[in-house]
């Protein structure tokens, strides 16, 4: 109990047992709030002792709360499979193990011919195009690997596609490209693409970014892919970094664009002693302001102060304040 004193004062019993829960530390100017969910940004706190000057000092106050961190995301494109029976170089319809996580439309490698596909069912890929993108067509064998590929005509554009979310926290993936944010500040993005050169001779590839769909000046990066020789196609990882100011719901995509349409970005099955290949691998970093820094008063009067705090999703994310003042 904490016991308050009449305008007019105390008898020294009194005044004393006030002193002393000081001294001990046992303060009636203590509460704890909860953050509200559904994505919002600010939480009301509501108490009477609050007024314009007071000062409100927040501290994690439950497991939720000690684990917030700053917003972050990681994004990956892989897909692979085996073809189930054998098939020659025109049939349109590809008998597969499984078609999980491939594009409901797209493109497939099998060997060296690049097949685009229209759609597919769980075991199959249906609508196809044979021998596409400058390829040849060729009878294939069961269990012969399928990749998942990224693929365009020569000089032509388009957005990385991702299929697959891995760890996440305040960033999404939206339409299956757009990398959203649902709080402002700067974000590193590091990316890095399996880039595939099935022609003769070095080819380019052009790679960069747009924001809220407006490519971001200075962000292209020109590779240069080596060809094809003995039998085996070149391999280039590309990888670099972003620094990008986003406001909330502002979205990010990776877009690129080769010089031959038998460049492609594609996906491959484990390799002992490696594991599968992702096509494209995107991680994303929130990195100003710091994380300690998300939750604080951006307003207050009297009997209620607002809360501002990172978009918040999770339950029970409770913090304890003291006011002083």
């Amino acid at each position: 109990m904490f016991r308050r004193l009449p305008p007019i004062g105390g008898d020294p019993r009194n005044v004393a047992e006030i002193v002393n829960n000081i001294m001990d530390g046992k303060t009636n100017n203590t509460g704890t709030i909860t953050l509200a969910t559904g994505n919002a940004t600010s939480t009301t706190l509501y108490d009477a002792r609050i007024s314009p000057d007071t000062k409100i000092v927040l501290v994690p106050f439950s497991s939720a709360a000690f684990n917030d961190t700053a917003p972050y995301g990681e994004f990956q494109d892989l897909s692979y499979t085996t073809l189930s029976g054998n098939i020659n170089s025109s049939v349109t319809t590809l008998p597969v193990a499984s078609t999980t996580g491939f594009r409901s439309a797209g493109a497939i490698k099998i060997n060296n011919e690049i097949i685009s596909y229209t759609g597919k069912t769980s075991t199959s890929f249906t609508g196809c195009t044979r021998g596409d993108f400058g390829t040849s067509n060729a009878s294939h064998n069961s269990g012969d690997y399928v990749h998942g590929s990224q693929a365009q005509a020569s000089g032509a554009s388009a957005a990385v596609k991702l299929n697959t979310v891995g760890f996440t926290n305040g960033v999404s993936l939206v339409d299956g490209s757009k990398i959203t944010v649902a709080n402002p500040g700067i974000y590193n993005f590091a990316w890095s693409a399996q880039v595939n050169n099935n022609s003769s001779g070095v080819k380019n590839i052009y790679a960069w970014i747009k924001k809220n769909g407006t490519s971001v000046d200075g962000t292209n990066g020109l590779v240069s892919i080596h060809g094809s020789a003995g039998g085996i196609d070149g391999h280039t990882i590309i990888a670099w970094n972003y620094f990008v100011n986003l406001q909330a719901n502002d979205y990010i995509e990776f877009w690129w664009s080769p010089t031959d349409q038998k460049l492609t970005i594609d996906s491959y099955e484990p390799v002992a002693p490696a594991p599968a290949t992702a096509a494209v691998i995107i991680t994303v970093n929130h990195i100003a302001p710091q994380a300690y820094s998300n939750i604080y008063v951006s307003a207050q009067q009297n009997g209620q102060a607002t809360i501002s705090h990172y978009a918040n999703s999770t339950a029970n994310k409770t913090y304890a304040y003291i006011l002083i003042g």
